[in-house]
């Protein structure tokens, strides 16, 4: 992350929106399960103890990130149904889409286990 790239403070809404965004990639990239939260204060400049103030536990931050990836996910959709020509062009998009995503995430991402 460059210094244009630094977190915004702590009160702003873009302030979470960064941390879900640095965690979401690195869980992407590396797997839930290999991602600490030290390793997300870290690429992101700033403390452990302020991560955990604004999620106090991984699982949290988690589901968060899960949250509003769904929620950015329904919006994608719906924008491609709404400027597609038919349902079938709709359904093909959203499929491609879907795959292009997956091949950029870690398989890992996706193991399910009790222990984040």
């Amino acid at each position: 992350m460059t210094d244009q790239q630094r977190i915004p403070k702590r009160k702003d809404m873009a302030y979470r929106q960064a941390i879900i965004n640095q965690a979401l990639h690195d869980f992407h990239e590396r797997g839930i399960r290999s991602v600490t939260m030290s390793c997300i204060s870290e690429e992101l400049h700033i403390s452990k103890r302020t991560l955990y103030e604004i999620y106090d536990s991984k699982e949290k931050l988690v589901l968060e990130c899960l949250r509003t990836k769904h929620e950015g996910n329904i919006r994608q959709m719906e924008k491609i149904v709404v400027d597609a020509s038919n349902v079938l062009e709709a359904i093909l998009r959203i499929f491609r889409l879907r795959l292009d995503e997956t091949q950029h995430i870690n398989p890992h991402f996706f193991c399910r286990s009790s222990s984040l």
